[in-house]
């Protein structure tokens, strides 16, 4: 009897723990589909509240697709809905591309990164006044530290549908790429670099840069519905100004190398599942986890060689939502904004679209789907705290004056004045508020506020002293000491 007993009993148990755990497993899918369906229904609000025509979202995690979905319409005249195949416009994301390729090619020897532009032809391109001791090269170019401002406003405003090719529109307005400080020292941003960078891969190669992003990146990637040259009109929405109503015209970018990519939201995400796995798709290497290694990595700026957290790689940076570290890129393409980004905590990533030029919407967006993302991990990071030892801040105090600039000449009014207190260091930019520094290293220093690098106090090799955090550069001023001396 005991025995019967017993196996009745150890039957029920069995019972009633596989009926715990299907309970169980099937409360989490609930739970992640809860999660998923409000996450959508946020952003949703979101597109209504700011009169986005549609927006587009992929999701993916461990490796799958967890969530695809666009709502809203292709075109406001027409009324169509979007639709999950529609093509989009990714702007500035498009460098990622480009310098993925860069990386691919010196893993083959094809290229240099770190070799000077000038040993190819590229005459009559650009100007460096600094070319015999620190010559351009194809990094600093995807790195934003070549010493080039930005677009001119004939660049910004030419749209040639012939799609010429790159050793011509080079050659439209070289006077707009001058070097205006030396190379290798600072970030700022410069969408020409791009496409310089691009036509030193063609010259490289002796093929095209279209070319070269088909047979490099899409084909192996199954990025079969991806295009640089602009795809059939029928297949893209219709993007919007700020104001969600005014359709922008598709616009043919001077350089196609900075943002001329058009996607869907199926490729990007076999993309984002490339880069997360450092290289491999499906279970094949497609790239060494060194190439995306150099992808990733900020190199030619005095805060990258000084180890600072937060950098431009080859067209992918680095943030942080919540301690976590994202790393990706955002996209502007007249009518539509885009953001792609991933993180390794959890192997999770998205690309996030919407059909209207309204920046502060799409950063709400992006908040909503990045918390989403890492709903189940603990975001607490310990603030790196370095001991100030024997550091000498004296030398570094004093004023500083803006070096580097996108788009003009800087005001003097918005020069910075590092000071000390107490046992930190603050700054404060023209007339704006104290920020308090804390620091993480010897020239390195972290925002109080923040858990992460990224500012850089110190010298260059000659022994000129600047600040840089991310686009704000300064050099210490001393004019004044020169005057009185």
């Amino acid at each position: 009897m005991y025995k019967i007993a017993n196996s009745v009993t150890n039957t029920t148990t069995k019972i009633a723990c596989i009926f715990l755990a299907l309970l169980a497993a099937s409360s989490s899918v609930m739970a992640e589909n809860e999660a998923e369906t409000d996450l959508l229904a946020q952003l949703e609000a979101i597109r209504q509240r700011n009169g986005v025509a549609a927006f587009g979202l992929v999701v993916v995690e461990n490796d799958a697709i967890t969530v695809l979905s666009t709502n809203g319409v292709a075109d406001r005249i027409s009324g169509e809905p979007i639709g999950n195949k529609a093509i989009f416009r990714i702007g500035s994301i498009s460098k990622m591309f480009t310098g993925l390729l860069a990386a691919v090619l010196e893993s083959r020897h094809v290229l240099r990164l770190n070799e000077p532009i000038q040993r190819w032809p590229v005459a009559g391109t650009y100007s460096n006044s600094w070319s015999t001791s620190q010559p351009i090269t194809t990094a600093q170019l995807l790195e934003h530290s070549a010493g080039l401002t930005d677009l001119s406003k004939p660049e910004w405003d030419y749209s040639d549908p012939r799609q010429l090719p790159l050793k011509d529109t080079l050659r439209l307005y070289p006077e707009s790429r001058v070097t205006r400080w030396p190379p290798g020292l600072h970030y700022s941003y410069s969408n020409a670099g791009a496409g310089l960078a691009g036509y030193v891969m063609e010259l490289a190669t002796g093929k095209s840069y279209e070319t070269l992003i088909q047979t490099e990146i899409f084909e192996p990637l199954a990025m079969t519905s991806s295009t640089v040259l602009p795809p059939d009109p029928n297949q893209l929405p219709v993007g919007y100004d700020s104001d969600g109503i005014t359709p922008i015209p598709y616009w043919h970018q001077i350089f196609r190398p900075f943002a001329a990519i058009n996607t869907t939201l199926e490729d990007s995400s076999r993309f984002i599942r490339m880069l997360i796995n450092r290289g491999e798709l499906d279970t094949k290497v497609l790239v060494k986890p060194s190439v995306i290694a150099r992808l990733e990595a900020a190199t030619t700026t005095l805060g990258a060689r000084a180890g600072l957290d937060k950098g431009y790689g080859l067209g992918n940076y680095n943030w942080y939502r919540r301690g976590v570290e994202f790393r990706g890129h955002g996209g502007d393409a007249d009518g539509y904004l885009s953001r792609l980004g991933y993180t390794r905590s959890n192997n999770s990533g998205y690309f996030l679209v919407i059909t209207a030029f309204q920046g502060k919407t799409l950063r709400a967006m992006e908040k909503v789907v990045e918390t989403y993302l890492i709903r189940d991990l603990s975001t607490r990071r310990d603030p790196i705290v370095a001991d100030r030892g024997q550091q000498d801040w004296a030398t570094l105090l004093g004023d500083y004056r803006r070096v580097s600039y996108r788009f003009g000449p800087p005001a003097e009014t918005q020069n910075l004045q590092l000071f000390e207190t107490g046992e930190t260091l603050s700054y404060r930019i023209g007339s704006g508020r104290p920020k308090v520094l804390v620091p993480t290293g010897k020239n390195s220093f972290r925002h109080e506020s923040k858990d992460y690098s990224e500012v850089f106090i110190g010298p260059d090799e000659l022994g000129t002293i600047y600040f840089q955090s991310g686009s704000d550069n300064f050099q210490m001023d001393t004019r004044q000491d020169s005057v009185e001396n």
